[in-house]
């Protein structure tokens, strides 16, 4: 025994595991009788005629090995180590015991399949990633009219309808859809299939060796395939593979064999050229170049379908038509691609479009197609509906121009006329406008409306058997027969009186008809007015969350009415009212079921119907409600057409007493009082307190009346809502009818002021003022003025001043007109003859220069001076600041304007050794000879203005001279204005001209300053 323990201990295959461990510990300790039973059960393993042991391998290795695979439990690891070093160990296991064992290794082997990563081991599931990745990355549809080239082609030359018709022949087919990405493990392979590094080759073998060897390609093209070393497999084809291991594995006595491929190579092609995603792309060997494209996005829209190339080793050996799959099916042209492969597609060469009648109009590229009817093959054929007389091409010509050109099918198939497509081109196939040749239609009310064959001697009769082929309400008297009368196909309008063909079969009113022909026939409503009821007030159907149901609901419940009358909702006005059609026989309780019935609200006491007599005159009928409901007949009233029923509400006699919420509240207005109605239901109600309530105190004012409505006495409550929000009930004081609470206001809460700071300032912008803040604040918050800031000519605009100004304006405005429409016709009235054209002269002048006023909008603008320092703070320019307000600040100036009546209107630089109104005025040649002297003004570029009355010098004693040597400064503009034409009447027209120059003066100054 002691020896048979140290013999154990020398088997590497027992060190290492506690299960084998254990059961060995068992089998040392059992009797001697045991061991040899267990010797005896092991006996045909070691049997004379079984095979000898390798060298180096022991009974109790193989007998270890034996129990490990009969137990059924997981193979232990160092029984799997030594079945690793040891592959002969196999062999000498029983054929079941064997299978076991493969079967064991096969499961390990799918575990760790199962485990690894999918990329490095399956190129088809790299393949699917591939797809996966490209699909998350651009989920992208491709749509022609969005395309620089395509869309721009053809797309402006497209109707709408074309455009939404056409599509881009082929271009589907690499649309991504669920499921496109799919591995191709299972794909049987071909004989043909080409062994290359990383293909796994399995053998299995069976008689007196049985096993499956699984042997990997490896990089030189060598398997190693045990008992037959290192065979060269790569460049074979399956079938020279298979047949070569299977003549190897036949010189093995009684053994048969099956080679079959496991998992096989990935290669790597790329794929250039016009396609969505190109580059290099890992795939399965089995895939073709169709689908390596699909994995690649498929085609740019100026990619190529038709001459798609397959490039080897440099050289072209397969160009695909995508065409043929497209048109015919035919995938002959598809080759699997091989390592290191070139999927190369080219620019699209020309395109054509096809629009019309056609069984498939869109874009196609041409390729061998050269004319016409080529092309129309490609689109499916004509459309049985097509108009094969006019085909009409579109065409680019020469890079220059557009043309049309026309052919007719018929010459293009018997050879007589050729037309050839070019790039560019768009083909139209027009359907059949002519109407139908044999046909005569009826329409209007009858059973069966529609076109009708025409034959030899059909008439009106003809094409009715009996009254039966007619709507209710049929209107037999009149009928319309239109005839459309060649040449010009003009209509002529013929009478029928269906009554004598149809009903009374009389012969000679029959009338023959011809091919076109249209009857209509009518119903009695097309020439009388159905009679009508309204009704208004409190029934269901007027109130307003019914307004927008269905039509089909609402005649559905008025269709269960009494008598089962015809209804229709036609108007529904403000009012509310609805109106139906009654028929003879139509009491009030049925329109009011048929208006939904009556509210909760109805007064039962007493309503009203409005009926119009014989003579027009409308008279007020009175009935009890609630009675006619119930079927009394002396108050359920009959209709009458033209009837309108009034249905009352109780609300309308019972007097609704209300409460006010006044002030900083969101909802301020009206409530109803209800009974038991505290302060905190009308806080509620009138939807809480603004930001800017004051809701420490707010105050109730309450009127007192007496039954007989004299006012007793107004007194005013002090009331605490914050207190009433709390909940506290001394506060929540209930309310009386008449009740007024007015929430104030927080003292002193004010808007926000928004102050915009532009042009020289270190920071412009808009800055947001508390109340009382100037001018000088803002500017400091801004950084103060740059050292580039003209401040005199600074401008500041307020939102407030241009709304007053532009009030002023319009006042101006409208004084003028009606002063000087008052002035004009007194002085029309003193013209005569020889003065009309100078009145009209003066007529056309005022309404200019009002229309002119008109037009200026005022800006706002307020005239403040800033010191040259930049220094704003206790200067009169430093004013209180307004929500609105604008400061703009420009750069230094060193022209002077001059504009108006003079030589030469232009800009003069600044001259400090000169700087008169009269200087800059010879500068620029003077005042012309209609310009207005007196007139002359200087814009200061602060905005204030300096006339001659203005002057510092010269206001009496040197006239003009005061205004000629006036300071001018950069920025300033001196304006000459116009002298107006004085008319030979000066004694009579004074007055006008004195409102014209009015009227110039002041549209020059408000439009400068304003």
């Amino acid at each position: 025994m002691t020896n048979l323990r140290r013999l154990l201990r020398n088997v590497p295959v027992l060190r290492g595991d506690a299960r084998v461990s254990r059961f060995w510990g068992t089998f040392v300790n059992v009797p001697v009788l045991g061991f040899l039973a267990l010797l005896a059960f092991a006996a045909p393993v070691f049997a004379a005629d079984a095979p000898a042991l390798p060298p180096g391998v022991t009974p109790e290795q193989v007998e270890a090995v034996r129990q490990a695979i009969q137990s059924g439990a997981p193979i232990p690891p160092e029984v799997q180590k030594l079945l690793e070093s040891r592959p002969d160990l196999k062999g000498l296991l029983p054929p079941e015991l064997r299978e076991k064992l493969e079967q064991k290794e096969q499961e390990k082997a799918n575990e760790k399949d199962a485990g690894k990563k999918p990329a490095a081991a399956k190129p088809e599931v790299a393949t699917a990633a591939a797809k996966a990745e490209l699909a998350a990355a651009a989920p992208f549809r491709y749509d022609w009219r969005k395309s620089p080239y395509v869309g721009g082609l053809f797309s402006k030359r497209l109707t709408d309808t074309e455009r939404d018709s056409l599509t881009h022949f082929g271009h589907d087919l690499f649309v991504p859809s669920p499921g496109a990405a799919q591995l191709l493990e299972n794909i049987p392979v071909g004989p043909g299939y080409i062994v290359g590094p990383g293909d796994e080759i399995v053998v299995k073998m069976w008689g007196r060796v049985e096993g499956t060897q699984r042997m990997v390609v490896d990089r030189d093209g060598k398997i190693f395939f045990p008992k037959f070393g290192s065979l060269y497999v790569a460049g074979k084809t399956f079938e020279e593979m298979r047949a070569f291991l299977k003549s190897k594995v036949s010189t093995i006595a009684e053994v048969s064999s099956d080679v079959a491929l496991g998992q096989m190579k990935g290669i790597r092609v790329s794929v250039v050229g016009e396609v969505r995603a190109p580059g290099w792309y890992n795939v399965s060997s089995f895939q073709t170049a169709l689908q390596v494209l699909s994995i690649a996005g498929g085609m740019k829209d100026i990619g190529s379908l038709r001459r798609i190339k397959i490039l080897r080793g440099g050289k072209e050996i397969q160009e695909i038509d995508l065409y043929d799959l497209l048109l015919a099916g035919d995938t002959r042209a598809d080759i699997r691609l091989q390592q290191g492969d070139v999927i190369f597609v080219p620019v699209v060469a020309r395109l054509a479009a096809i629009a019309g009648e056609v069984r498939r109009p869109a874009i196609y590229e041409l390729r061998n197609e050269k004319s016409l009817l080529d092309l129309v093959r490609v689109a499916g054929g004509f459309a049985p509906s097509a108009w094969k007389q006019r085909v009409q091409v579109e065409r680019l010509s020469g890079n220059v121009s557009r043309i049309v050109l026309d052919a007719s099918v018929d010459e293009l198939e018997k050879g007589r006329q050729t037309l050839d497509l070019a790039d560019g081109d768009i083909v139209r196939v027009f359907p059949i406008v002519q109407t139908d040749l044999n046909v005569v239609t009826v329409e209007g009310n009858v059973y069966r409306p529609g076109k009708f064959e025409i034959k030899q001697g059909m008439t009106v009769g003809g094409l009715f058997q009996d009254v039966t082929d007619f709507l209710p309400e049929t209107y037999f008297d009149y009928a319309l027969l239109t005839r459309l009368v060649p040449p010009d196909f003009h209509k002529e309008v013929i009478p029928i009186n269906l009554r004598r063909i149809v009903l009374e079969k009389r012969p000679e009113a029959d009338i023959p008809l011809q091919a076109g022909d249209t009857l209509t026939v009518f119903n009695r409503s097309a020439f009388r007015d159905l009679p009508k009821a309204t009704i208004s007030g409190e029934v269901r159907m007027t109130r307003r969350e019914l307004a927008q149901a269905p039509k089909s609901e609402l005649q559905a419940t008025v269709g269960k009415t009494a008598l089962e009358a015809k209804t229709a909702v036609e108007t529904r006005t403000d009012n509310n009212v609805l109106t139906f059609d009654i028929q003879a026989g139509l009491r009030v309780a049925d329109l009011v079921k048929m208006a939904g019935g009556l509210t909760r609200l109805a007064s039962l006491d007493r309503a009203e119907i409005v009926r119009v007599d014989d003579n027009r005159n409308y008279r007020t009928i009175y009935f009890d409600l609630g009675k006619a409901m119930e079927g009394d007949p002396k108050e359920n009233l009959l209709l009458e057409s033209e009837d309108h029923v009034r249905i009352h509400s109780v609300m309308e006699t019972r007097y609704r007493k209300t409460v006010t919420a006044a002030g900083e509240v969101n909802n301020p207005g009206d409530y109803v009082l209800t009974q038991g109605m505290l302060l905190s239901d009308l806080l509620f109600k009138s939807g809480g307190f603004k930001e800017s309530a004051y809701t420490k105190e707010g105050e109730l004012f309450r009127r007192e009346v007496t039954p007989q409505g004299d006012l007793v006495k107004t007194q005013t409550m002090i009331v605490y809502p914050d207190k009433v929000l709390r909940g506290e009930a001394a506060a929540d004081i209930p309310l009386k009818e008449y009740d007024l609470l007015v929430v104030r206001q927080i003292p002193e809460w004010a808007e926000k002021i928004v102050v915009t700071l532009s042009g020289e300032v270190q920071f412009p912008g808009a800055y947001a003022a508390r109340k009382g803040e100037r001018l000088s604040s803002v500017i400091t918050r801004a950084g103060g003025f740059t050292k580039d800031a003209y401040l005199k000519a600074a401008l500041f605009s307020r939102a407030s001043t241009q709304r007053t100004q532009q009030e002023a304006i319009d006042k101006l405005v409208e004084d003028l007109e009606v002063e000087v429409t008052q002035k004009s016709q007194t002085v029309g009235a003193s013209l005569d003859k020889e003065d009309v054209e100078a009145n009209k002269e003066l007529l056309i002048a005022r309404r200019a220069l009002i229309a002119q006023l008109k037009k200026t909008r005022a800006k706002g603008r307020v005239i403040i001076h800033l010191a040259g320092n930049g220094k704003v703070e206790g200067t009169l320019g430093d004013v209180l600041l307004e929500d609105g307000d604008r400061l703009d600040v420009p750069k230094k100036m060193n022209v002077v304007n001059v504009v108006g009546r003079v030589y030469n209107p232009t800009g003069i630089v600044f001259d400090p050794a000169r700087d008169s109104v009269g200087y800059y005025l010879r500068l620029v040649g003077g005042p012309t000879e209609s310009a207005d002297r007196d007139h002359i003004f200087l814009l200061k570029a602060d905005g204030s203005v300096v006339t001659r009355e203005t002057a510092d010098r010269g206001f009496f004693a040197f006239g003009e001279r005061g205004l000629m040597n006036a300071r001018v400064e950069p920025g300033d503009s001196i304006l000459v204005p116009e002298k107006l034409v004085q008319t030979r009447l000066m004694k009579d027209v004074k007055d006008i001209t004195q409102i014209i120059f009015q009227i110039m003066v002041s549209a020059r100054v408000l439009i400068t300053l304003f």
